[in-house]
């Protein structure tokens, strides 16, 4: 046994099985991947994807200890070793087939390439490859999956890893309905909008920017996961730890993921990965399963490819790159919801540009296109882009079927749903998404406010 010192978490403890996963070089590229972007802000903000999976790995057999020890007080047959181990290392492993720049790099894969890799590696260990998971999984979900199977398969069937639980649980993908297996229940700890997960990147990005923006006693909260109807719930024990978890995952969204800087640099940084690459092969020999598995190719690899390309010809990206490392960013016309409404004053245009960016998300450059021939500007002296908020949804999402079930609160032995206790206070229907429009200058700015205040007869 050997004893790590999180930042986050406090004193981690790693089995022999779990070190021989962890010191290999799959495992150890994590370092390189970085968890997002709140960097720009947030000096101190250099967490990976190494820490994090430690973390929800911590977290994880917390969470199934606890749903453990109640099981046996209410004299139900304990878990077995099978699936203490199936927990454990699904939560180690949820994020080792991630891309470089995480989220960022992900859309560069081609998950029509990962399925039959995927049929693959589950025939190999015995499952039903036509399972496919109800189609979900995203794409570094199945990436991970698919390098568990392959390269730590081995070590996981002898510790008795469970290999189709595993997969359900990283990707997220419940037993059929009408079979109410005790694993759907684990696959919520891993994959639900309550789960260790988010738990941990919550926590993370709050302390490690310095913003603390969460009070939360991790160890109160852990003790209030149970069971309910074969689905995670909470005790009533602990409302006002839930509480603090929804009110400290609102701050983060808002004001790290969702920080107008953040916002931007993330958009840059994709419109610099969407012009580095030459030819499809290019591109599949940094983002793609044999990138990862043989290359393992991470963050600082890219940036090398992307600095290869400066400076021969391709002026947008040599600005691009410019902006990102010289921080020469563009400024915002807003920041906010509130500087949004009061720069755009008519409600009709503040609809009218939310429905004309929120129409087309996937594909803001020809948004970018659009308002800067409406404005009369270059295209290049703007840049749109989206905050998201995901705002607390209080469901479990199932990916494959979309069906929602309500997260509970039991209060003596009574299981009231989340928006009933929480309605008026934390549960809330705020504007999910927010665009936001940043200019090179204070004439792009003065043309686009012009535009978009003018009363349409």
């Amino acid at each position: 046994m050997k004893v790590i010192r999180d930042v986050v978490h406090g004193y981690i403890e790693l089995s022999e099985d779990d070190l021989k996963i962890i010191d290999t070089r799959h495992f150890q590229r994590l370092k390189s991947i970085r968890q997002n972007n709140p960097f720009s802000v947030y000096p101190c903000a250099n967490h990976t994807r190494f820490e994090h999976s430690l973390g929800v790995m911590h977290l994880g057999v917390k969470v199934f200890e606890s749903l453990n020890e109640k099981r046996i007080h209410n004299g139900d047959p304990p878990f077995g070793k099978e699936l203490e181990a199936t927990v454990r290392y699904a939560c180690l492993l949820h994020d080792v087939g991630h891309a470089p720049f995480s989220h960022y790099g992900e859309q560069f894969f081609n998950r029509d390439d990962l399925l039959p890799l995927f049929s693959s590696a589950l025939e190999k260990r015995n499952v039903d490859a036509d399972l496919t998971f109800g189609g979900a999984g995203a794409s570094h979900e199945i990436c991970s999956c698919i390098l568990s199977l392959e390269v730590y398969g081995d070590i996981l069937e002898h510790v008795g890893v469970d290999f189709e639980l595993f997969c359900r649980m990283i990707i997220g993908e419940d037993y059929p309905l009408g079979n109410e297996k005790i694993e759907n229940t684990l696959i919520d700890i891993l994959n639900s909008n309550t789960d260790v997960d988010k738990l941990d990147y919550v926590l993370r990005d709050s302390q490690m920017s310095g913003a603390n923006l969460v009070a939360l006693d991790v160890d109160r909260l852990v003790s209030a996961y149970m069971t309910h109807n074969g689905e995670i719930a909470f005790s009533g024990k602990s409302l006002s730890t839930i509480a603090g978890l929804i009110y400290g995952r609102e701050a983060v969204y808002t004001w790290i993921v969702n920080h107008h800087v953040n916002v931007y640099t993330g958009c840059v940084l994709t419109k610099i990965l969407n012009r580095a690459f030459d030819s499809d092969a290019e591109k599949d020999s940094f983002f793609s399963y044999p990138a990862i598995n043989e290359r393992f190719t991470d963050d600082y690899d890219v940036i090398s490819h992307i600095r290869s390309k400066l400076h021969n010809g391709n002026t947008e990206l040599d600005s691009l790159y410019q902006q990102l490392s010289s921080r020469q960013f563009y400024k915002p016309i807003w920041k906010n919801y509130m500087e949004f409404k009061r720069c755009i004053t008519n409600q009709s245009n503040q609809n009218r540009f939310k429905n004309l960016v929120g129409g087309n998300l996937q594909d803001l450059e020809q948004i970018e296109k659009i308002v800067a021939d409406k404005i009369g500007v270059e295209q290049d002296d703007l840049i749109i882009s989206v905050a998201n908020y995901k705002p607390f949804m209080p469901y479990i999402m199932k990916k494959s079927s979309m069906k929602t079930n309500p997260v509970y609160i039991v209060i003596d032995n009574d299981a009231v749903s989340f928006e009933e206790i929480f309605q008026k206070s934390i549960y809330h229907n705020r504007e999910p998404e927010l665009p936001l429009v940043f200019v090179k200058g204070a004439e792009q700015k003065d043309k686009f406010l012009k535009e978009y205040n003018r009363v349409i007869s």
